[in-house]
């Protein structure tokens, strides 16, 4: 097909998906915690959030970031990304997507309330359940009838999406070219015949070339699973729940990525207790598996309809080709009283002892991190964030090639603080600032952003942010313009950034740096469970020209 004809036919899109668009609304949120390609938010089912929902995340100093809603909690949510996760750190602003009239009265990020139009009534179908016979003394709503697994029908549920993402970088007389296609599929198979459970599977395929002047061309195809496994049990009236494949831990995501088996007990009062036995995927994919083996006991207890208060702590050992490796414990808290205050925290420490070499014998913690957020009043609030990073030592190849000196001594420290006010009802303030150390330097970083909804016409937005990075390679001011005119179910988004840093370089030599850049982007949904994004970003300046066009679909079913 012709670039010509394939041009026509997005433009038909675009088009028919207008006249056919469903409204929608965004829900501000917030970074509490990254995992690679894993980002946790700070809203989720109470919100209105749902898996399969678009998520935009808006890093200074750089592009619009987006991803998928993967996994929801009363709170907060799980978001794998599809863009480079670089630069998403803690307090990172962003919104998700969602259809109008869903989270209706929801609270955002921010403590504000996002108001969507409520829909129109609909009349209740004739109740077809048979009533049996009744006890004249019983109370009027008893007995509560429900369906076990066996009565209930066989249901699909999920997505499908495609991106396309081309870039040609120019700068400093350089003539590369990058380009990613990607398909992938996250489906649920609900009370499989005869088997009742779920089955899961989320895969994904891409397609990369890359163009180097004075290098190699490359051009790879690779497919992977993110998710392969069948679940059974773990509803209200379970006592048991067991998963078996490739999945994320259900109760305890911080163990990780898993080819095995989890088991776990519900008891009356006690929490839930639970295993876990099997390999330990590569965290990216083309790496080779089938080096790692993991076993974990896990307990996990949570007070409250909407659990309220949740803790946990697990214990996981590995073994890497045969060989002892990793003595892991976790804790974690979840804390949300009501809707006003949240809270999440979670330490990683390791055991160090045996064949370690590196790290003296004893306990080290490895990470630790806590965010929480008070919603003061409808409409502000105030935010904090600490983190403690170490890389532990151990022959699973999780991270880059470190040397013994830096996996010894090695750390990053943050402390972030974060605020937020509508000054009325059409203009809000956002501030945020952390401080960050190492164990060779430290800085900080910030920015302030100010926002005026229905500025030039209802619909639209206009904000100004003003930011300061004092990095451990890059440092310097930067401002940023933007625009979002909503049209019901579609949207516009246009800003405009100049940076002036310094940069220094590992030998202590500094550069000025000035740079600048554009980007745009069109979103719409359509015919009810379909949308499309359209991207375009453009960056220029001192030894920078890069120009990147995108594009994204996803149909949800």
């Amino acid at each position: 097909m012709s670039p010509l004809r394939i041009l026509t036919a997005l433009v038909a899109l675009l088009l028919a998906g207008t006249l056919r668009a469903q409204a929608v609304q965004k829900i501000a949120v917030q970074v509490t915690f990254v995992s690679g390609r894993s980002v946790y938010l700070d809203r989720g089912r109470n919100a209105g959030i749902q898996p399969g929902d678009v998520v935009l995340l808006q890093p200074v100093g750089r592009e619009t970031v987006r991803g998928m809603v993967q996994s929801v909690a009363a709170g907060s949510c799980r978001a794998e990304l599809s863009g480079d996760p670089a630069g998403i750190d803690l307090g990172t602003r962003g919104e998700v997507v969602v259809p109008e009239g869903r989270g209706q009265g929801a609270r955002n990020g921010a403590g504000q309330t996002q108001t969507a139009t409520r829909p129109a009534s609909r009349q209740h179908p004739p109740w077809q359940q048979p009533m049996g016979k009744m006890d004249p003394a019983a109370p009027l709503l008893a007995p509560v009838f429900g369906q076990g697994r066996g009565g209930r029908p066989t249901r699909v549920r999920g997505r499908a999406y495609a991106q396309a993402l081309g870039t040609v970088d120019g700068g400093a007389d350089r003539d590369s070219r990058y380009l990613l296609g990607r398909v992938g599929s996250a489906l649920t198979v609900e009370n499989l015949p005869g088997l009742g459970g779920d089955l899961h599977v989320d895969g994904q395929v891409d397609h990369r070339r890359t163009s180097l002047e004075g290098g190699p061309d490359t051009d790879t195809t690779r497919g992977w699973f993110d998710r392969l496994s069948y679940a059974t049990g773990g509803e209200r009236h379970d006592t048991w729940r067991l998963e078996l494949g490739r999945f994320l831990h259900n109760d305890f995501p911080e163990l990780g990525l898993l080819d095995g088996a989890e088991l776990a007990l519900q008891t009356e009062g006690l929490g839930r207790f639970g295993a876990s036995f099997g390999a330990m995927p590569e965290p990216y994919p083309g790496w080779p598996d089938g080096d790692d083996v993991q076993a974990a006991l896990f307990h996990r207890i949570a007070f409250g309809e909407e659990e309220q208060v949740a803790s946990g702590i697990a214990l996981q050992k590995t073994w890497h080709d045969g060989h002892r490796d990793r003595d892991l414990l976790i804790w974690n808290l979840d804390l949300h009283p009501d809707e006003d205050f949240w809270l999440h925290a979670a330490v990683w420490v390791d055991l160090y002892g045996g064949g370690d070499t590196v790290k003296d014998d004893g306990l080290q913690v490895t990470e630790a991190r806590a965010n929480a957020t008070w919603a003061l009043t409808p409409g502000s609030g105030l935010g904090v964030d600490v983190a403690h990073v170490r890389w532990p030592e151990m022959l699973r190849r999780e991270f880059a090639s470190l040397t013994p000196e830096q996996v010894r001594d090695a750390r990053v420290d943050r402390f972030g603080l974060r605020a937020w006010s509508g000054l009325s009802e059409r203009t809000r303030l956002d501030a945020r600032a952390a401080l960050w150390g190492d164990q060779d330097r430290s800085g900080w970083d910030g920015d302030v952003r100010l926002a005026v909804r229905d500025l030039c016409w209802q619909g639209h937005e206009g904000s100004i942010l003003a930011f300061y990075t004092e990095g451990a390679f890059v440092s310097g001011p930067g401002v940023r313009l933007g625009s979002t005119a909503s049209f019901g179910a579609s949207w516009l988004t246009l800003s405009g950034e100049v940076a002036l840093y310094e940069s220094r370089a590992l030998g202590g030599s500094t550069v000025d740096l000035t740079q600048y850049a554009l980007t745009a982007s069109y979103d719409v949904a359509f015919a009810a469970d379909w949308s499309l994004t359209t991207s375009f970003d453009w960056r220029y300046g001192d030894d920078l020209q890069a120009v990147t066009l995108g594009l994204f679909i996803q149909t949800r079913f």
